[in-house]
Formats: C-alpha cells, sequence, structure tokens
C-alpha cells in the first residue's frame, strides 16, 4: 500500500470525512475548497472547517498536492502558478 492509500484509510478510520465545495482552476494548478469534518479544527467550528488544497500540474498529471488551512494563502500561492 502507498503512502497516499495509509493516510487516506487512516483518515477514514478516524471518522475525518472531506467533501469538496469548490474548484479554480488556474495556469499548471487547481486550487480546491473543501469542508472537513471529524478533525479538531472542525469540531471547535461547529462540526465543519473549510480547508484548500493546491494541486500543481506537470504534463496534465498531478505532481503536488499542498494543503492549507488559509483560503488567501493557497490563492497566493495558486497565483505564483499563473503568468
Amino acid at each position: 500500500m502507498g503512502q497516499r492509500e495509509e493516510r487516506v484509510g487512516a483518515d477514514q478510520t478516524s471518522g475525518h470525512a472531506g467533501e469538496s465545495d469548490r474548484v479554480v482552476v488556474g495556469n499548471g494548478c487547481l486550487l480546491v475548497g473543501l469542508v472537513v469534518s471529524g478533525t479538531p479544527a472542525a469540531d471547535d467550528q461547529d462540526g465543519k472547517a473549510p480547508r484548500w488544497q493546491v494541486l500543481t500540474l506537470e504534463d496534465g498529471l498531478i505532481a503536488d498536492i499542498r494543503g492549507i488551512d488559509n483560503r488567501s494563502q493557497a490563492a497566493a500561492r495558486r497565483s505564483a502558478h499563473s503568468p
């Protein structure tokens, strides 16, 4: 089992869940907005917490994924990929 599969499996057995609620397409990247539950941050925010991921694309494939708690920081990272 690969590292990603182990992490996803651990999240599922611990009760963590996430659902994407938006995707913004950039030049060479995607900004994905998520709503997560089952985490300490979500518990502190009535059961749901916003989270962001920036997926960097190379040759049409996902080359990197960065999880970011703050939307403005995630958007700035996405903008860094734009020409």
